[in-house]
């Protein structure tokens, strides 16, 4: 069921001519804003933040939200230097029938998403102030100021590629440390520098008491070269054989040029940023527009959309940017997390905006990677389902498309169905061994048909083609509904999931899927 947000909760921060207002109601957000530039005049205009979600999010450290910097960058108010002065001009403040009917749409698709828009401060479908009209020139300028998703995944991966990154498993035994501050681990006593937070996550393997990372961090490297010592020399006698995963990457400025940057228990599953990233590239449409950001162990990506409507049309009520937010931590902590996100305007100058969000996966480094990236294509597939209504309002193109493949090598035709084209590329994925499916081709590729019709995501028949995504929801619908082995069903998941996933080092470019029609 849809939680509707009460506006009688909600609380804003507003700042403008040196001074500053806590905890402002929604309702009177607009008369402070009049009052504000009445006495101090614009530019610059006030600067407005919703402080609801701070409180929100602390509940919740990866939550995003407004009061998150990096998130607040690329989804926030953008500068302004025009009056926040009403004007009547070109109908300016007056209902606009066709914005009021667009932005109805735009809120009954994002509630029946599973989104809890709030209302609006005005009517909606009021038109924009000349200021709001400016505002939305401005984000429009400042969405298209961002690297196309495919260039900015591809810095990313080249970065890590960069980082030559190693993980070494050692026994609790065979790990002390010298008294300049470095790590010898293993039986060979090679010689390892190490960050601080894996310095503390150390502690916590080799079972040191609470707090002593933290309190050892602060002392000489004589000192926590002597406390690790003991404690390994301790495990050394007693025949401990549990182990750590210590992960480790190139580092230049450190002394022996590679440095330990997390130390996690030996069930942690890999599954990294690069390769998170090119699952969330693959599932995304290739024109969206993308922010990175990267410590060297953690990693956000924020995935965006913008209204294509032009300022002048803007209204009260206008959803004019939409967002897939990802965070995933190499260090062991938090997991693999995704959010969607729509933001709507709430006034007439493009002030006050609010970002609403839900999540669509979390999962933890406990599994397989097979399972992993099951289920993050599963999340992946729930937050482009969740914003497909304006995706296609806008006009971004589904990426990936097999149909379009097909007929530049010749294999397709025109005058061929869509539902004969996804025949034969299901077809010929089987005939070339990509999916191991077992049973009749004739009998198999018409089930494997139904599947793709019964896909009502944005893969689906839907998206005007045959997506690669589509076709790998296919094969995994089929091997659960046509299927009663779990044993092939489990081979041919993995199967379908090697058609994203095609081992070509760690680029994981994917496998090329001929269209074999069939008795061809």
């Amino acid at each position: 069921m849809t939680q509707m947000i009460d506006n009688s909760t909600r609380v804003y921060r507003v700042e403008h001519g040196g001074e500053c207002y806590e905890n402002v109601a929604f309702a009177d957000v607009p008369a402070l804003l009049d009052a504000l530039v009445a006495k101090y005049g614009a530019p610059p205009a006030p600067v407005v933040t919703e402080t609801t979600s701070e409180v929100a999010s602390s509940l919740d450290e990866n939550a995003p939200s407004l009061a998150s910097p990096s998130v607040h960058e690329n989804l926030a108010v953008p500068a302004v230097n025009a009056p926040v002065t009403p004007t009547l001009e070109r109908g300016v403040g007056h209902v606009d029938a066709v914005g009021r009917a667009r932005s109805e749409a735009d809120l009954a698709a994002a509630l029946a998403a599973g989104f809890a828009p709030p209302v609006t401060m005005y009517a909606r479908g009021t038109r924009v102030t000349e200021l709001g009209v400016e505002n939305a020139r401005l984000a429009r300028l400042e969405y298209e100021a961002k690297p196309l998703i495919g260039d900015a995944i591809a810095d990313l991966r080249q970065r890590i590629d960069d980082e030559h990154r190693h993980d070494v498993l050692v026994p609790r035994s065979q790990v002390y440390m010298d008294r300049d501050g470095s790590l010898l681990v293993g039986e060979d006593r090679r010689r390892l520098d190490i960050e601080l937070d894996a310095f503390k996550q150390l502690c916590r393997r080799l079972h040191l008491p609470g707090g002593a990372g933290q309190y050892l961090s602060g002392c000489w490297p004589e000192l926590r070269a002597d406390n690790i010592n003991k404690w390994t020399d301790i495990a050394a006698r007693n025949n401990v054989t549990n182990t750590v995963l210590l992960r480790t990457r190139k580092d230049n400025a450190s002394k022996h040029g590679e440095v330990v940057f997390a130390c996690v228990s030996d069930e942690y599953y890999e599954f990294d940023v690069d390769e998170f990233a090119t699952a969330i590239e693959q599932a995304m449409p290739a024109d969206a527009r993308c922010a990175v950001f990267y410590d060297g162990r953690r990693v956000k990506i924020e995935v965006l959309f913008h209204s294509t409507v032009e300022p002048e049309d803007y209204v009260c009520g206008e959803f004019f940017r939409a967002a897939f937010i990802a965070r995933t931590d190499d260090t062991g902590h938090g997991g693999l997390c995704g959010w969607s996100a729509v933001e709507q305007n709430l006034c007439l100058n493009l002030i006050v905006t609010s970002v609403n969000a839900q999540p669509v996966f979390r999962v933890a480094h406990r599994s397989d990677f097979a399972t992993m990236e099951s289920k993050i294509r599963e999340g992946l597939c729930k937050a482009e389902q969740s914003l497909a209504h304006f995706l296609k309002a806008w006009g971004y193109a589904r990426k990936d498309d097999l149909v379009a493949s097909a007929k530049a090598r010749g294999e397709l035709y025109e005058g061929m169905t869509m539902n004969e084209f996804f025949a034969a590329i299901a077809n010929g994925a089987i005939e070339r061994e990509l999916v191991p499916v077992r049973g009749r081709r004739d009998v198999v590729v018409p089930q494997l048909l139904e599947a793709w019709q019964a896909d009502r995501s944005g893969d689906g028949p839907s998206a005007g083609t045959v997506t690669r995504a589509g076709l790998v929801n296919a094969f995994t619908r089929w091997a659960h509904e046509q299927n009663d082995d779990p044993w092939h069903t489990d081979r041919v998941e993995q199967g379908a999931a090697r058609l994203l996933w095609a081992a070509n080092d760690r680029q994981r470019e994917p496998v090329p899927i001929p269209a074999i029609p069939l008795g061809a």
